[in-house]
C-alpha cells in the first residue's frame, strides 16, 4: 500500500491500482475510476486536501450503488488510495447500510393496449360471467344434483313398482279368468252406450232441447247415442221399415234440428257421430255397412235403433254366489289351487281399492307420465272397478258380509240392492245407505294393521276376568283381552265382561274384532250376547207400526264381529239373541271348530239366520289340528283340542316374522359413496334390497321369528296342543286348584298333594305344578297362571299376595323359572325374546 505523501497519479501507483481495480468484482468499474482519477489529479498538482480526500472517500460511500457492497471490498479500496485505517473506520461508519437492490428485468414489459374502454369493460364483464358460471356450476353438481338424482330415482322406483303391480294383477285375473270363466262372465263391467239419465228418457230431439233448456248444449252434457237414437226415433215416426233414414240423411236431419252441430266445414261433431253410429251395438244398417274397399257401387245403409235390454239390478250379488258355486267340491273346506287364485285376488283388491289406476309410459328419458288408455288398460280399468265391489274372505270364499243382511232386507220390505263400485274405499267401514227401497253398500276388505310394515307393533294382554266357575268380589268369570295395535281380540267372554271392559283403561268395546271362545260352559260365554249388544247399539225392536229408525238412516258400521268357537257356539249366541229379540245394529259371524265327532255341516239348531248374523264356516280338523282358522299379513290364529270335560280348544296367536336388527355400520360406508339418501334405510329395515346408483346392491338383515302367544282353556291334559305351541314365548295356562297346607286355612287336613291333583283332573282342571310341567315341556319363555278358584282371592291384601306367590311357587319347581299369578286388570306388554 503506497504511503500517503506519494503522489496519486504516479505512473506505476496508477498501473498498480488499475490492477487492482479489475481483481474487484463487487465495485462497478466506472465509480473507481472516477475516485480514482480524482485523487490523481489532486496529488498530481501538489495540493493534496487531506479534507477533499475524506469527502470524496464519504460521497463515494454514500453512494446508492457502492452502500450495498460488502465491508471487506469497501476497506481494500480505501485503503489503496491512501486512507488510514482509523479514517477508513470514520468513513465506514458513518457510510449508510442498504439493501441490495434488485437487478433490472431483462424481458420487455407488455405494450399498453389500445383497444377502446368499451372493449375493455364487455372483456372484463365477459370474465365476470364465466367465472361466475363455474362458480354456479361446482353449486348444481356438489349440492342441487345428488338431491335432483335421488327425486328422479325415486319417481324410477315407484313408476317400476307400479308397473309390477299391475303385471301381478293382469296375471293374476288371467288365472282367474281361466279356471272360473263362467263366474266371472256375470261381474259388472262398465257400459260405453250408456245414456245419461236425464236424456234417456227423451223420445225426439225436440225433447232434448227442452230437458237442456236455454243452456249450451253439447256432446260432453248429451250423450251422442241419445242424439242418434232420437233422430232415428224423429225420421221413423210414423213411417214403415223399409223408409228407415240413410247416413246422409240422418246427418241433415240432425244438422237442421241441432245448430250448435254446424261449423264451417260441415258437421263440428261429424266424426264422433259416425263413430258412435258404426260402433254402438244398439244401432244396426240394412245392409250391413262395411269399410272393405270394393270397384262395385255400395247401395246405402239404412239404420235403425234397438234399445238395450235391462239391466240385472242384483247382478253383483248373483256374481258372488256363481264364484262360490264355481268352486269344486271340498274347496271351501281345505286350501286349493282356486284357493290361492281367490286370495291372490283378494290382496290385490284391499290395494287397489284405495289407489286410481293410471297407466304410466315409460319414454327414452325414463319418467314415466299419464297418457289417455289404450283398449286393453280400459278393460283392466272395468275388471278393477268390478273387483272393487267384490269381497273375498282371506281363508275360503263366502258369503260376503252385506249379501246375508241385504237378502233378508229384500224379503222384509221388498227392496232392491245394487253395489256401487265407483266410490273408493278410504277406511275400516261399511256404509249402508238405504232410501226407499234402494240399498247402497260400499264393501271394504278386512281390517288391516301396518300391513305394509308387515307388523303388529305393540301386543298386549290384559286380564278381564281370572275366576273360574264361581266369580267372586276380587275375581270375574273367564275373559282375557289381547290388543294387537289398536285392534282387541277377546278370548273367552263370561258372565258381567261388558262391566270389566267398562272399569278397564286399556280396552276399548269398540276396538273389538274378533272373539274366540275355548268351550261353551257359562262362565267362559254368558257375557258374549250382552257383549255383542253393546257393541252393536242393541235394542229390543220397535211398536207395531213403527220403522226401525236405525234401518232408514245412513249410518256407518264396523266390519263384523268374527266369532270362533266349538260346535254350539252359534246356536247359543242365535238362540239367545232371538229368544231375548234382540236387534243388532252390525253384524257378526259364527265359526264354528268341528270335532271329527261332531256333524260337519248345519248350525246345530232350528232357528233360521238372524238377519244380522252372517254365514260362518265350520272348519273340520286336519290331522288332529286346526291350523291358520285365521290368517294376514302380519298374525295368524291356529287351534287345538285340549282335554276337559266337554270339547274343549287352545288357541296359538303367531305373529309372522319381523324385521331384523339392521346394523348401520354395514351399510353407511356405500351409502355415503354413492350420495344416496338415508331413506333407503327404512327399506333396508323391512327386509327389502336395494340397488344404488353404481349398481350396488345392499340387502336387508333376514327377518326374525315373531312372536307367539298360546292361550288355553280349562285342561287337564293339553298335550294335543304340543306342535303349535312349542317355543312359546307366553303360555297362559290354568291352575283351578292347589294343595297348600299351612299357607290356605281352607286346605283340608286329609289332602295330599296326589289327591288334591286326582280331584282336579277329574273335574278337568289343573294344578299348578301340571302347568309348570306343560310349560317345560313346550319350552315356554314365560308362564303365566289363571283361572283360580274362587277360594283364592285377587286382591291386594297380604294374604292373598301370600297365597298366589305360594301357588307360583309350586308352579315354578316344575318349570324351572319365575311365574306370574294373573289377577282381574293384570295388563302387561309381550315383548320379542331377544328383548
Amino acid at each position: 500500500m503506497a504511503n500517503d505523501n506519494d503522489p496519486v497519479n504516479d505512473s506505476g501507483a496508477s498501473s498498480t491500482n488499475g490492477q487492482r481495480e479489475s481483481s474487484l468484482v463487487q465495485i462497478p468499474s466506472t465509480l473507481s475510476g472516477a475516485f480514482t482519477e480524482e485523487t490523481s489529479h489532486s496529488k498530481s498538482s501538489g495540493e493534496a486536501d487531506r479534507s477533499l480526500l475524506l469527502s470524496r472517500a464519504r460521497d463515494f460511500l454514500h453512494s446508492p450503488h457502492i452502500s450495498g457492497q460488502d465491508l471487506f471490498s469497501k476497506r481494500r479500496f480505501l485503503r489503496e488510495k491512501g486512507l488510514h485505517e482509523v479514517e477508513i473506520d470514520v468513513l465506514l461508519r458513518d457510510a449508510p447500510t442498504s439493501a441490495p437492490l434488485i437487478p433490472p428485468r431483462t424481458y420487455p414489459q407488455p405494450a399498453p393496449s389500445n383497444l377502446p374502454n368499451l372493449l375493455l369493460g364487455l372483456s372484463r364483464i365477459f370474465s365476470w360471467l364465466a367465472g361466475g358460471s363455474a362458480i354456479l356450476i361446482f353449486i348444481y353438481y356438489r349440492f342441487f344434483l345428488p338431491r335432483i338424482a335421488s327425486s328422479f330415482m325415486a319417481r324410477h322406483s315407484l313408476k317400476n313398482h307400479h308397473l309390477t303391480l299391475m303385471r301381478r294383477l293382469t296375471t293374476s285375473l288371467s288365472a282367474f279368468k281361466e279356471t272360473q270363466a263362467e263366474a266371472w262372465s256375470v261381474l259388472p263391467k262398465a257400459d260405453p252406450w250408456r245414456e245419461l239419465t236425464p236424456y234417456s228418457k227423451c223420445a225426439s230431439t225436440d225433447d232434448i232441447s227442452v230437458s237442456y233448456g236455454d243452456q249450451e248444449i253439447h256432446l260432453d252434457t248429451v250423450s251422442p247415442v241419445t242424439v242418434l237414437r232420437c233422430g232415428l226415433a224423429d225420421l221413423t215416426k210414423g213411417e214403415e221399415n223399409q223408409q228407415k233414414p240413410t247416413t246422409e240423411e240422418l246427418f241433415r236431419y240432425l244438422e237442421e234440428k241441432f245448430t250448435w252441430l254446424l261449423s264451417p266445414d260441415g258437421l263440428k261433431y261429424e266424426q264422433r257421430l259416425w263413430e258412435t253410429l258404426s260402433t254402438c251395438p244398439l244401432f244396426s244398417a240394412d245392409p250391413p255397412f262395411t269399410l272393405a274397399a270394393s270397384q262395385d257401387p255400395q247401395p246405402p245403409s239404412r239404420w235403425s235403433y234397438a234399445p238395450p235390454l235391462p239391466p240385472d239390478p242384483s247382478l253383483v250379488v248373483k256374481a258372488l254366489s256363481s264364484l262360490k258355486l264355481a268352486l269344486p267340491k271340498n274347496s271351501l273346506s281345505k286350501p286349493s289351487v282356486f284357493q290361492s287364485t281367490l286370495q291372490a285376488v283378494s290382496e290385490f283388491t284391499g290395494y287397489i281399492s284405495t289407489q286410481v289406476y293410471t297407466p304410466y309410459r315409460a319414454p327414452s328419458n325414463g319418467v314415466g307420465i299419464a297418457s289417455n288408455l289404450t283398449v286393453v288398460e280400459e278393460q283392466l280399468r272395468r275388471e278393477i272397478r268390478a273387483l272393487k265391489g267384490l269381497v273375498l274372505n282371506r281363508t275360503t270364499f263366502q258369503k260376503t258380509a252385506s249379501a246375508a243382511r241385504l237378502c233378508n232386507l229384500r224379503e222384509r220390505k221388498q227392496t232392491t240392492c245394487t253395489i256401487s263400485e265407483t266410490v273408493p274405499l278410504r277406511s275400516k267401514y261399511r256404509e249402508l245407505n238405504m232410501e226407499k227401497g234402494a240399498v247402497t253398500v260400499k264393501l271394504v276388505d278386512d281390517v288391516q294393521r301396518n300391513a305394509i310394515a308387515n307388523t303388529i307393533g305393540s301386543l298386549n294382554i290384559t286380564f278381564l276376568g281370572t275366576a273360574s266357575a264361581q266369580p267372586s268380589t276380587t275375581r270375574n268369570h273367564s275373559s282375557l283381552a289381547l290388543r294387537l295395535g289398536a285392534d282387541v281380540w277377546l278370548f273367552d267372554c263370561g258372565e258381567a265382561t261388558q262391566h270389566q271392559i267398562q272399569k278397564s283403561d286399556s280396552v276399548r268395546m269398540g276396538r273389538i274384532k274378533k272373539i274366540f271362545i275355548t268351550h261353551t260352559h257359562g262362565d267362559h260365554i254368558f257375557g258374549i250376547c250382552p257383549l255383542l249388544a253393546s257393541c252393536m247399539n242393541g235394542a229390543g225392536g220397535t211398536t207395531e207400526g213403527n220403522e226401525d229408525p236405525r234401518t232408514l238412516t245412513k249410518s256407518i258400521h264396523p266390519p263384523p264381529v268374527e266369532i270362533y268357537g266349538p260346535i254350539g257356539t252359534r246356536a247359543y249366541i242365535r238362540n239367545a239373541l232371538s229368544l231375548t229379540h234382540t236387534n243388532l245394529d252390525g253384524t257378526y259371524v259364527v265359526h264354528e271348530l268341528r270335532f271329527p265327532t261332531d256333524p260337519q255341516q248345519g248350525d246345530c239348531t232350528a232357528l233360521s239366520q238372524c238377519p244380522y248374523e252372517l254365514e260362518g264356516r265350520n272348519i273340520p280338523q286336519f290331522k288332529g289340528l286346526w291350523e291358520n282358522i285365521y290368517s294376514d299379513a302380519v298374525v295368524s290364529v291356529s287351534a287345538a283340542p285340549i282335554h276337559h270335560s266337554v270339547p274343549c280348544v287352545g288357541y296359538v296367536v303367531a305373529e309372522s316374522p319381523i324385521p331384523g336388527k339392521i346394523e348401520p355400520k354395514n351399510y353407511l360406508p356405500d351409502i355415503k359413496r354413492t350420495n344416496t339418501p338415508m331413506s333407503v334405510m327404512r327399506q333396508l329395515q323391512q327386509g327389502l334390497s336395494v340397488e344404488l346408483s353404481d349398481g350396488t346392491v345392499l340387502h336387508g338383515p333376514p327377518r326374525r321369528r315373531g312372536r307367539k302367544l298360546v292361550i288355553l282353556g280349562d285342561t287337564y291334559d293339553p298335550s294335543p296342543i304340543t306342535p303349535l305351541a312349542s317355543d312359546a314365548d307366553l303360555l297362559i295356562h290354568e291352575a283351578t286348584n292347589a294343595h297348600l297346607p299351612k299357607i290356605d286355612p281352607n286346605t283340608k287336613t286329609t289332602d295330599t298333594y296326589e289327591l288334591v291333583e286326582e280331584r282336579a283332573k277329574s273335574r278337568g282342571h289343573s294344578t299348578p305344578q301340571m302347568a309348570g310341567a306343560f310349560a317345560k315341556h313346550i319350552r315356554a319363555r314365560k308362564l303365566v297362571l289363571n283361572h283360580f278358584s274362587s277360594r283364592y282371592p285377587g286382591d291386594d291384601s297380604e294374604s292373598s299376595r301370600t297365597i298366589m306367590d305360594a301357588i307360583g311357587r309350586l308352579a315354578a319347581e316344575k318349570y324351572g323359572k319365575e311365574v306370574a299369578c294373573a289377577r282381574d286388570f293384570m295388563s302387561f306388554d309381550v315383548v320379542h325374546s331377544n328383548q
